[in-house]
């Protein structure tokens, strides 16, 4: 497979850029920065596309414009179908296109699909990278599983069988192994059935278990019930006892009753003679009874009158109280006159224009002062001495004030007089007014004077008709008192003659009640003694019934208990034939269970055989494998020798395994690439590369990239390496990419 050219439109830092290649070497020269990795990419891209998956579109995201937007281009190749263009845009919006057109009919082309690099080299992209693309620092050799198959394929077909396949049919020998078993952990049907048949031997236990203790609890019913008839023989037993008792109780009880009813006629009997003995002179008949009563009702009622009367006294006598006469009430009117007329005169004297000169106030300032001199000196005299020369010379200036002010006229002092006058006329007539007013709990404030004195005078009123109504009541008191005393008399005389008076006094009621207890006790007396008499006849009541050793009510509990052991016993029955029942239930299903064992055990067999026949399998295939791979290893050893002895001008001993990893014979032993040099490990990692490439494509080879894999080397090695890729591209296209003219290969 040949490129012919590529287009790009957008790509990372490429914009419109043609390249046209040669069948052999194209060489690309440019600085560092001009985009030949950018270049190697858009290739990879235009061969197998670009992941969009998590970790890959990292790719994507970087060569995508920084404007957004889709990018991509066209790659023009040859095979031995044809010649093609390959078209891709990528889009983070619509989605990705591919398209590729036949550049001989200009129609589009079915012969490959999307999947272009594979079809076209057999191998994914990732081994892509790791064959045909050889970058410019470490070159990374490991076969993946994409170029193992490949190679597999190769050798297989060599041999002529183009439809085995070794790596398919070891997956699925491995797969069904897996189903069988896992090689690692746990699982798969071989698991699960062992455990399905430790679940079964569990079960089956546990049933056996259950049939046994079915059979346990069968003998435990049995005994329960043998437990039963003992218990229900007990309660016949003690009915029979219970019924006897009754009968002697009922007996009994009927003895007991006649004995109380003999009891209260004698108790009865007692209480006659009792209240007889209450009657010293004999029982007064109806008609006394019905006179001393209606006294005493008499009594009662005249009694509860005159206390009526006494205490509406009692009350009146606590709510009067001292009331004027009606001379004083008319001098305090009088009074109370005076006072207003005085207070009226007082009013329009002050009410006069007046003027107080200014030498009045000047001795009334200096007798002030010689007061408060004297006060001070007579304090000094009894506390501080030096007070009584500040006190002394306070007065001396108080009089100095006094004599030096001009007295009043003579009208002014006798206004003064006439005022001062009618002020103590007015004292005096609000002071006798406040005191006669305070004697009736009033209070007198100067003006209300008429306002209390008209109060007064109704209460004058009021306690004038209650000293009528007090002489009335008074009249009523003493007429109710003689008919009192007259009936106290002859009731009095009427219960004296039958002896209920004095030490055994009694009211008239009490001896009407006494008569009638008597008599009601005699009826009741006969009564009883009749009821006594015929209940013995009618019980037929001869002697006193024997008691009973146990009593009903023992005998009673005893049922319960017996009663209540068999309600438990028969609980109990049931509840264990109910478990029985269940136990034997499940047991049935252990002739099943065993059955089931039996298959699991043949099961687990045939498949643990299944499976050490899938082992011994997927075991010679493996050989047969390994056998194969040696096969494209010496191959690949044979290449690489010729191209490490060529470049590094030395022979020396290598060793390939079948993972292509290489040693070389060293002093000291085998040792891996990573123990050399730089420049050693690079041209180790390129003639690996290239055995590669001769082992996979042995028809029609792919082109290959080489993005400045040299820069470790010298300039012979390069020299040396000229030549190879000189020779290799006889027949393989290589496009070289450097930056140096150094590592130039034209």
């Amino acid at each position: 497979m040949k490129i012919l050219s590529l287009h790009i439109d957008t790509f990372g830092k490429l914009r419109d850029h043609r390249i046209d290649f040669d069948s052999g070497i194209t060489e690309i020269l440019g600085d560092n920065g001009y985009g030949k990795t950018t270049l190697a990419v858009f290739i990879k891209s235009m061969l197998y596309g670009i992941p969009d998956n998590r970790d890959k579109g990292k790719i994507r995201k970087k060569y995508a414009p920084w404007s957004g937007g889709d990018f991509g281009g066209t790659l023009d190749f040859e095979t031995e179908r044809g010649k093609y263009r390959v078209s891709r845009r990528f889009s983070p919006k619509t989605g990705d296109t591919f398209e590729l057109i036949s550049l001989e009919t200009g129609l589009q082309s079915e012969d490959y699909g999307e999947d272009l690099g594979f079809e076209l080299f057999g191998i994914d992209a990732e081994s892509y990278e790791k064959c045909t693309y050889l970058p410019q620092h470490e070159v990374d050799v490991k076969i993946t599983d994409s170029i193992g198959a490949r190679l597999e394929a190769l050798l297989i077909g060599s041999s002529g069988n183009d439809i085995v396949d070794f790596r398919e049919a070891v997956d699925r020998i491995k797969d069904r192994r897996r189903e069988l078993e896992l090689y690692k952990g746990t699982g798969g049907l071989i698991e699960n059935e062992k455990n399905a048949l430790t679940e079964c031997e569990k079960e089956i236990e546990l049933l056996e278990d259950k049939l046994r203790e079915a059979q346990t609890l069968r003998v435990e019913i049995s005994e329960l019930e043998n437990s039963e008839k003992e218990t229900e023989d007990e309660i016949d037993a003690l009915y029979k006892k219970s019924a006897a008792e009754r009968k002697n109780a009922l007996l009994r009880k009927d003895y007991e009753m006649w004995q109380s009813y003999v009891a209260d006629a004698e108790q009865c009997g007692a209480d006659i003679e009792k209240i007889k003995t209450e009657f010293k002179n004999g029982v007064p008949n109806s008609h006394e009874l019905e006179r001393a009563d209606a006294l005493e009702r008499e009594i009662a009622f005249e009694r509860r009158k005159r206390a009526k009367l006494v205490n509406s006294e009692a009350e009146n006598a606590e709510s009067g109280i001292d009331i004027p006469g009606q001379f004083e009430l008319t001098q305090r009117a009088l009074d109370i006159r005076s006072l207003k007329d005085k207070k009226n005169e007082l009013t329009a004297c002050n009410n006069a224009p007046r003027k107080l000169s200014s030498p009045k106030m000047q001795g009334i300032m200096g007798i002030f002062i010689t007061v408060l001199g004297n006060l001070t000196a007579i304090i000094g005299i009894f506390t501080v001495p030096a007070l009584i020369l500040f006190g002394a010379a306070v007065a001396i200036l108080g009089g100095v004030i006094f004599f030096i002010s001009k007295p009043e006229k003579e009208s002014a002092h006798k206004d003064v007089a006439q005022r001062a006058e009618k002020e103590r006329e007015i004292d005096r007539l609000e002071h006798e007014l406040s005191e006669f007013f305070s004697k009736y709990g009033m209070i007198f404030d100067g003006n209300n004077g008429e306002a209390l004195l008209s109060e007064l005078s109704a209460k004058a009123q009021s306690a004038e008709k209650h000293k009528a109504d007090e002489e009335r009541r008074k009249n009523d008191i003493r007429s109710l008192d003689f008919d009192i005393e007259k009936k106290e008399a002859e009731l009095a005389a009427l219960l004296e003659k039958y002896g209920f008076f004095g030490e055994s006094e009694r009211s008239a009621r009490e001896v009407s009640e006494l008569v009638s207890k008597l008599k009601n006790a005699e009826k009741a007396f006969g009564e009883m003694c009749e009821k006594a008499e015929r209940f013995k006849s009618d019980k037929e009541i001869s002697e006193e019934p024997p008691v009973s050793e146990l009593g009903e009510k023992e005998l009673s509990r005893q049922i319960e208990d017996a009663q209540r052991n068999l309600r438990k016993l028969g609980s109990d029955k049931t509840r264990l034939a109910e478990r029985a029942a269940r136990l034997e239930s499940d047991a049935e299903l252990l002739p099943s269970t065993k059955d089931r064992r039996e298959q699991l055990q043949e099961l687990i067999s045939e498949h643990t055989e299944r499976r050490e026949i899938l082992d011994k399998t997927a075991e010679l295939l493996e050989k047969a494998k390994e056998n194969l791979s040696s096969r494209h290893i010496v191959d690949m050893k044979n290449a690489f020798e010729k191209r490490f002895s060529a470049i590094m001008n030395i022979e020396k001993e290598i060793t390939v395994d079948a993972k292509f990893e290489v040693k070389l014979r060293d002093e000291g032993g085998a040792k891996k690439s990573d123990a050399y040099s730089t420049g050693w490990q690079s041209v180790i990692e390129i003639c690996q590369r290239l055995a590669l490439i001769d082992s996979l494509y042995r028809g029609e080879r792919p082109f290959v990239i080489l993005d400045d894999p040299f820069v470790n080397l010298d300039k012979g090695k390069i020299s040396r390496i000229k030549g190879i890729l000189r020779e290799l591209s006889e027949d393989t296209q290589i496009i070289y990419l450097t930056c140096h003219e150094s590592r130039s290969i034209k």
